[in-house]
């Protein structure tokens, strides 16, 4: 894919399945999207990265092509940056009761840790027995549905939760980048699925809520 190729030829490929020419657009992108949502942040840690957002952005642009829902009003940059920047406010508002050590997720060294980054639990509050109960419980069920996955997305799940950047994922395996996305929602999102209705799950959200 030559590196000149317009944007809007790139995104007419990837809908008509070619897969190389999201990895072009991925590629040509991602950096810039990290500095952008980085700006945003103002350089303060969050539970999500700057790069974990402008994965998750890069990627739901890649739905919206293949679902024949894109229909930018002006060029895939300015729709990109459109959709990190909802993302960055949506994760800015349900951490917002919950602030972020700072260089939390650089000194993270254990799996617990990692899993509440990545699947979005609250730092517990320490006068809240109930919760932190609840939220221990919640994390050694993660850990048994994670090992209910397929090799293919645990995998994916278990170099993130290693601390691996997708970019980084998609290179140790020669997949392309929005694959390895792919696989990781997907597997994410089957979690979540098979916990939403778990007596664990409502324990820790009713507990949160009323903290």
């Amino acid at each position: 894919m030559s590196p000149s190729t317009p944007d809007s030829v790139l995104v007419c490929r990837f809908a008509d399945g070619d897969e190389r020419a999201f990895t072009t657009l991925f590629n040509r992108y991602f950096n810039n999207t990290v500095q952008f949502i980085t700006a945003l942040s103002g350089g303060r840690d969050t539970a999500i990265t700057p790069a974990d957002i402008a994965s998750e952005a890069l990627f739901k642009v890649s739905e919206a092509i293949q679902t024949r829902h894109y229909s930018p009003n002006g060029k895939f940059a300015a729709y990109l940056a459109q959709t990190a920047r909802n993302l960055f406010i949506d994760y800015t508002r349900r951490t917002k009761k919950a602030p972020i050590p700072q260089n939390r997720l650089a000194n993270a060294e254990t799996d617990d840790s990692k899993i509440n980054l990545l699947f979005g639990l609250a730092p517990a509050p320490p006068d809240n027995t109930e919760y932190c109960v609840a939220k221990d419980k919640l994390i050694d069920l993660i850990h048994e549905e994670v090992e209910r996955l397929p090799d293919f997305q645990k995998t994916v799940i278990g170099e993130r939760l290693k601390g691996f950047k997708f970019i980084d994922i998609a290179s140790r395996h020669n997949a392309p980048t929005n694959t390895i996305l792919g696989r990781h929602k997907d597997g994410v999102d089957k979690i979540r699925r098979r916990l939403t209705k778990h007596p664990v799950t409502q324990l820790y959200l009713t507990s949160l809520a009323e903290d």
